[in-house]
């Protein structure tokens, strides 16, 4: 998919009026040429590896199998996609907690239990460690005992009492104008 992003872009980019007239590539041929084009060039030798590999034809019968098979490939690959459905949303989120909370050289003293130290304990003493998958911990962080160590303003929630909340106040009585009763007079007796 990122692939995908890339060269739609390049295209974009690149392509004279091809910003001003997406319509007539984005999602059409051009574009699934392109990326064809472009997943032929990556997978050639795996192409290359199989069985059915015409490699007794001439140069440019190999290239129209490769590129058929890899239209092929394409083919089968977006309609599997289409059929499950992905949250993005979802996926986003975990690529972000995973950046946020793996342990890892990359992470630095991020990735050595830091989050908290400098305030206070999350509320009700939630670990945002306490159920990460296994693999988000590298093992190749080199944190020492002192990055644990509380910052100066650290309250422990324990000693905090949470005020509650008050109830809320009822509504206020909007005052409506009141008609005035008009008072007879003689004249209208």
């Amino acid at each position: 998919m990122f692939d995908q992003a890339c060269i739609t872009n390049w295209v974009s980019v690149k392509v004279p009026e091809a910003k001003d007239r997406r319509e007539l590539w984005l999602g059409r041929f051009p574009l699934a040429h392109a990326f064809t084009l472009v997943l032929a060039a990556r997978r050639r030798p795996k192409i290359a590896a199989l069985p059915a590999y015409p490699s007794n034809k001439t140069q440019q019968e190999q290239e129209r199998w490769i590129l058929a098979e890899t239209w092929q490939l394409q083919s089968t690959t977006f309609t599997d996609l289409d059929k499950s459905k992905v949250d993005v949303d979802k996926e986003c989120l975990w690529i972000v907690e995973e950046r946020m909370f793996e342990r890892s050289a990359a992470a630095g003293k991020a990735g050595h239990f830091q989050w908290g130290l400098d305030k206070g304990t999350h509320q009700e003493k939630w670990d945002p460690w306490e159920r990460l998958p296994p693999h988000w911990n590298h093992g190749d962080g080199d944190g020492s005992e002192s990055e644990l160590e509380v910052g100066r303003k650290f309250i422990d929630t324990e000693d905090v009492k949470v005020p509650q909340k008050r109830p809320a106040s009822p509504p206020k009585r909007s005052i409506h104008p009141r008609p005035v009763k008009r008072r007879k007079t003689r004249t209208e007796c």
